[in-house]
């Protein structure tokens, strides 16, 4: 105790600045050994510990370091003031929501496994980002988020009723990003949130597909068909009704017209599974719709010609089997109306 502020200062240099894999981890780990020793009389020296441990985050790229910082961390968070624990951990949460790396990841995953007292204060904000962050692009990334979403995170429909719009806010968030893969990972936040819905009213429900309906606007982007499987589990898992379910089908209907395979295929899929849960309205709308969409699949705008032939290429545009569409159309359409009727 009498050399703890000396020894404490030592340990923070090298863990800040300490050159080479063996010194800064052995650092670390000879730091979390006094921890465990001491418990609360390291409280005085802990906030310098505990910024030096997140330091230099940004710049690292070392795997095995950043591991055993986050474990010391997690065991230095358990004897902290709250405050100062609180301040680290939201800085952390900060850089992670603002497209953080895997190092940052880690150390939410080593609360979760070794301060659960710790993680659960931060519990309504980290929950419903694990939940988004479990569709990044980066398996790294991904698989450390799955893992704090196993640790800690509550049954599938216990986290939609209590953090949906927590949830859908990121997720919103994610979709207006400029880049393709932060979207896509929006769009899938999005779509699971809707799928284990089953039996909960998302009051977030309109927001989510009006947001939606604004991403399918513009150029093809990698992952954009993820707007339209979206979309999809919103009619039928929420059923929307009026306007916004009008709308939907409307979108799916434009991109049957596109020339992107993946859109056409996911449009196809969307209005197939989408078509029983849908109301009629009052006009007759829908129904003149199915019409519409039926008409257009069985013209030769539904079919695409061989340019150097000028033949049909055996009822498939680009990849997109018509003559498998139109039939499940018919019979998705006729239950519909005789539901209707």
């Amino acid at each position: 105790e009498e050399n703890l502020a000396d020894v404490s200062g030592k340990l923070a240099g090298l863990i800040k600045g300490g050159f080479g894999t063996n010194t800064r981890a052995g650092a670390a780990r000879f730091l979390s050994s006094i921890v465990l020793r001491m418990r609360y009389d390291i409280k005085p020296v802990c906030s310098k510990l505990l910024k030096a441990l997140t330091y230099s985050l940004g710049d690292e790229s070392n795997r095995a370091v950043c591991k055993a910082y986050a474990s010391t961390f997690a065991q230095l968070s358990k004897f902290s003031e709250e405050r100062k624990v609180d301040s680290r951990v939201e800085k952390l949460l900060e850089v992670i929501h603002g497209e953080g790396s895997t190092m940052h990841s880690i150390f939410i995953l080593e609360l979760a496994r070794q301060a659960p007292d710790v993680f659960a204060r931060h519990k309504p904000r980290i929950l419903p980002l694990a939940f988004y962050m479990k569709h990044n692009s980066s398996k790294k990334v991904k698989a450390v988020w799955e893992a704090v979403w196993d640790e800690e995170g509550p049954a599938a429909s216990t986290a939609v009723r209590i953090f949906h719009e927590e949830i859908g806010t990121l997720c919103l968030e994610a979709l207006q990003s400029d880049k393709w893969d932060t979207r896509r990972a929006g769009a899938l936040g999005i779509k699971e949130l809707v799928e284990k819905s089953d039996g909960i009213v998302l009051n977030n429900r309109e927001l989510l597909c009006n947001n939606l309906l604004d991403a399918l606007k513009g150029r093809y982007w990698d992952g954009k068909e993820v707007i339209l499987e979206a979309l999809g589990k919103l009619l039928i898992f929420q059923q929307l009704e009026g306007d916004l379910q009008l709308k939907a089908l409307r979108a799916f209907f434009e991109c049957l017209k596109k020339k992107k395979t993946v859109l056409v295929k996911a449009a196809d899929k969307a209005i197939l599974e989408a078509v029983p849960f849908v109301k009629e309205g009052p006009e007759g709308e829908v129904g003149k719709l199915l019409d519409e969409i039926t008409s257009f699949a069985g013209s030769d705008r539904g079919k695409e010609e061989d340019e150097s032939s000028g033949e049909e290429t055996n009822g498939k545009k680009d990849g997109w089997d018509v003559e498998k569409f139109l039939p499940a159309l018919s019979k998705v359409t006729k239950e519909w109306r005789a539901k209707h009727s």
